[in-house]
């Protein structure tokens, strides 16, 4: 997901987590939803849904529990179940808030699925409204927690299913969905769209859309995945030119990362609130990233990294949102590095940089962030500190070492759910280190170093005192590289672990001037 285009600041319902506690024991693992969802000749007429769960077993079977958003009064909106059934018949349900429980199950039945039948017009999670050109849309827009908006569900990263849609709008809208298009049929001015995964997914990027597009279809990858452009007609040109960039860029992970996880990739112009959402084989962007100046490029880069990390190998809970965002921020900025070189990598990670300190000065936080206020962990210690740890992950090992350990993470845990704790096992794993230091401080620690460098030159010679003003003592190497007056350069290497490091140094010939860390190895602050 990239959040730097936010249509507007929103409260979100929380979990009251005491309560998920004791619901916990009562969850069902799900293994698939089949969703048959049909919209009004209108779409802000709101849904009709038809949705059969197919589940394991679960551990108290005394009552069976959901995530549904239920009917709010005061203004109409939220999803009215009327009726739950089984193989076996009729079961009894309640709606409480957030949650549909299920009972009345009968003893030493096995219980593959059960058959819920609501309807209502969503609050959150589907948006139905009208796209910048005033035309009726409705599109899926589920992270963090708001999927069981419009559909019954686990709505939380772990539990991954299989997705299988069949959508009913009338005969002048398209419809995209996660997975294959299965069938489009035509009757009494009704279209009827099937799709299905064969892959499982988290419930933050199961989504629909639904619009009157545009499609273009572009040639395969070389790998053979097809790859499409969906844009309102109005922006046709500028949208199949800006999204042709997709194929390039999906060939470049595919290399750098391996196989790309799923049968196709759409790229979808959409009313989501962020500037992208990095939904499941069909991303979402903002309506307004569409230019024609191809200046989406990042933005199709990093939603583009999601499908691998984020989607296929996800974090377990939110609290490790780096392992999505942060991988994603920092391969996008080796995607800049490969296709557009150092300097405008290395002015990326100075952006990047910036965003850390300046919250860091405003709210100082880990990445690992055990917070229930979800929408506060979209930002800059999830992005742009995650993708800066790797990048200092990947100096700290080499190349060579550093891709293999992302390739054998995301081996590993490709259609799984990871946490901090597995990327660190697999890094010391196959570098053969001890990345304990090195993940403690720059996960754990609410802050980075905060320097203060000086440098004075004497003759052939330099003196360098850093005292780092920081509340906490970081272990790290600052390289500062001397520029003599032969013309030869001279990198010295300091060990940084302690809140004062001097040396004094001998060189050739007189220093000219110098650069501290120059290929931006190392995230710190200036004081």
């Amino acid at each position: 997901m990239n959040r730097t285009i936010l249509s507007i600041l929103f409260l979100i319902p929380v979990f009251v987590w005491s309560q998920e506690i004791a619901f916990s024991k009562h969850r069902a693992d799900v293994i698939e939803y089949d969703i048959k969802i049909t919209f009004g000749k209108e779409l802000r007429e709101g849904i009709n849904v038809v949705e059969k769960i197919f589940i394991g077993d679960w551990e108290n079977r005394d009552t069976l529990v959901f995530d549904l958003q239920s009917m709010r009064t005061l203004h109409g909106k939220g999803m009215l179940v009327s009726e739950v059934i089984s193989k076996y018949g009729a079961l009894d349900f309640s709606q409480q808030a957030e949650h549909l429980l299920i009972t009345g199950f009968k003893e030493n039945e096995l219980y593959e699925f059960v058959e819920v039948k609501f309807n209502g017009n969503p609050e959150d999670g589907l948006v139905i409204g009208n796209n910048r050109f005033g035309a009726p849309t409705a599109f899926g827009d589920n992270w963090p927690n708001r999927a069981h908006q419009w559909f019954v569900c686990n709505d939380y990263p772990s539990d991954k299913a299989l997705i299988h849609y069949v959508v009913s709008v009338p005969e002048q809208y398209e419809v995209i969905a996660n997975g294959q298009k299965i069938r489009v049929s035509l009757e009494n001015g009704r279209r009827e769209f099937e799709y299905r995964t064969h892959y499982v997914l988290p419930t933050k990027v199961m989504v629909i859309g639904v619009a009157d597009f545009s499609i273009k279809n572009y040639n395969a990858t070389e790998s053979g995945i097809p790859v499409s452009a969906w844009v309102y007609p109005e922006n046709e040109k500028e949208g199949f030119y800006d999204m042709e960039l997709a194929v390039s860029i999906l060939e470049w992970f595919e290399k750098k990362v391996g196989e790309y996880p799923f049968d196709k990739l759409a790229n979808v112009q959409s009313t989501t609130r962020f500037g992208g959402m990095e939904n499941a084989s069909c991303i979402f962007y903002d309506e307004k990233a569409i230019d024609g100046k191809r200046s989406m490029e990042a933005l199709l880069a990093h939603e583009i990294a999601h499908q691998w990390f984020g989607n296929s190998a996800s974090e377990k809970d939110f609290s490790h949102i780096w392992l999505s965002e942060g991988f994603a921020t920092f391969m996008t900025n080796m995607y800049i590095l490969e296709t557009k070189g150092e300097q405008a990598f290395y002015k990326q990670l100075d952006k990047d940089r910036a965003k850390i300190i300046a919250l860091n000065k405003r709210d100082p936080r880990p990445v690992i962030d055990d917070t229930t206020d979800l929408m506060s962990l979209l930002n800059a210690n999830s992005y742009q500190k995650g993708g800066w740890i790797l990048n200092m992950l990947r100096h700290e090992l080499g190349d060579e070492v550093f891709w293999e350990v992302v390739r054998r993470y995301y081996d590993q845990f490709s259609f799984n759910n990871a946490t901090s704790d597995d990327f660190i096992e697999i890094a010391q794993e196959v570098s053969g280190k001890n990345l304990s230091q090195f993940f403690e401080q720059w996960l754990t620690y609410p802050a980075i170093p905060k320097l203060d460098i000086k440098v004075k030159k004497r003759g052939k010679g330099a003196y360098v005192k850093i005292y780092d003003k920081g509340q906490y003592t970081f272990w790290y190497d600052l390289e500062i590289d001397f520029i003599l007056s032969d013309g030869s350069v001279v990198t010295e290497t300091l060990k940084m672990d302690k809140p004062i490091t001097f040396k004094k140094i001998s060189f050739a010939s007189k220093v000219q001037r110098w650069e501290i860390d120059a290929r931006h190895k190392v995230l710190f602050d200036n004081y």
